[in-house]
């Protein structure tokens, strides 16, 4: 790992010792020269990057052209985020209408900015949105859930069969119509936390976009069932399976929100 510091342009305000998690950058007393020990025991976050005022570490995971300013005159108020997370809930009425792309794009890009343990970046997306695919999720639930009633005892047994025969008579009442499936997977020790914070990212920012979308727990129990690599076929990835996000364009949306707590 190369990271090195610019002398000429360094101002040893000591920044990048205060942020780093891993401690690598070391000042003996405030103002002296900052000095880097143990470069390999880096763990990628870009702190320290992104906190100098004077761009003067040059490390090569992120060139000055990977960086971007942060325009914290747009940020949201609390009172504007505070109403985005009341609005924000699981909206199981959809549209048989297309997702448009860059709302998905944006939306992988949140997921992509949750923090991860140890900055891992371990989390493996995937959209799955082909009609046949997301019949063969359905199906793969009603079954799964089906095969294992002795597991998950009685209470089970009237949702498969309340599933099954109405997925028979044309209603999905396990993806509840939603066109679209995000995936979450990762193997890392942390990979279902890490899976989770993303998936809240991606949340919010649906909600943002006018995206309509909800938690599949029914789905969830099915893959902990299953056979590993026969659910990640299904879903198309390489990791274990951690979190599920249906989702799709809103029928209706909610006018209000009740209170909690």
């Amino acid at each position: 790992m190369q990271i090195r510091i610019n002398p000429e342009t360094c101002i040893k305000c000591g920044s990048c010792v205060a942020v780093c998690p891993v401690s690598i950058f070391r000042q003996s007393a405030p103002r002296t020269p900052v000095t880097i020990e143990r470069a390999e025991a880096c763990i990628k976050c870009g702190h320290c990057v992104d906190v100098c005022p004077t761009n003067s570490i040059d490390h090569e995971l992120f060139p000055l052209e990977r960086l971007h300013e942060i325009d914290y005159h747009q940020m949201p108020t609390p009172e504007q985020l505070m109403n985005l997370i009341h609005a924000r809930r699981s909206n199981r009425t959809f549209l048989k209408k297309e997702v448009p792309a860059s709302s998905v794009a944006m939306m992988r890009e949140a997921a992509l900015y949750a923090p991860t343990a140890g900055n891992n970046q371990m989390v493996e997306l995937n959209v799955v949105g082909d009609p046949d695919k997301i019949v063969d999720i359905i199906c793969f639930t009603i079954d799964t859930l089906g095969e294992h009633l002795d597991i998950l005892g009685p209470n089970y047994a009237g949702v498969v069969s309340g599933a099954r025969q109405a997925f028979e008579h044309g209603k999905d009442i396990i993806l509840r119509g939603a066109p679209y499936v995000m995936v979450f997977a990762s193997d890392h020790s942390f990979g279902a936390a890490d899976c989770n914070l993303a998936y809240q990212n991606v949340s919010l920012m649906a909600q943002s976009l006018g995206v309509s979308q909800f938690y599949m727990g029914f789905v969830m129990t099915a893959t902990a069932l299953a056979d590993p690599d026969r659910v990640k076929e299904l879903f198309g990835v390489k990791q274990k399976v951690q979190a599920l996000m249906g989702f799709g364009m809103p029928r209706l949306r909610y006018k209000r929100y009740a209170e909690r707590g």
